[in-house]
């Protein structure tokens, strides 16, 4: 699914709006393509930890999107 300038904007908009932590964990698995365990060694936090705040990360920017009526 290619996204338009607009909707792109709007997922940039959406990923800046998140809490640092789940900014940099979204950041080093989807961004750079760690994998979740590289990403709890790099961030140096348990990987339950790395879970739970990416977790929190996508619930949000979904949440975000869905207000903006920006589909999934």
């Amino acid at each position: 699914m290619a996204l338009d300038r607009a909707e792109l904007a709007e997922v940039r908009e959406a990923i800046r709006g998140l809490a640092p932590t789940h900014r940099e964990v979204l950041g080093l698995a989807l961004g750079v393509g760690l994998s979740l365990p590289e990403v709890a060694h790099v961030l140096e936090v348990p990987l339950g930890t790395v879970k739970s705040r990416l977790s929190a990360a996508r619930t949000a920017l979904n949440r975000t999107l869905d207000e903006k009526g920006q589909s999934r």
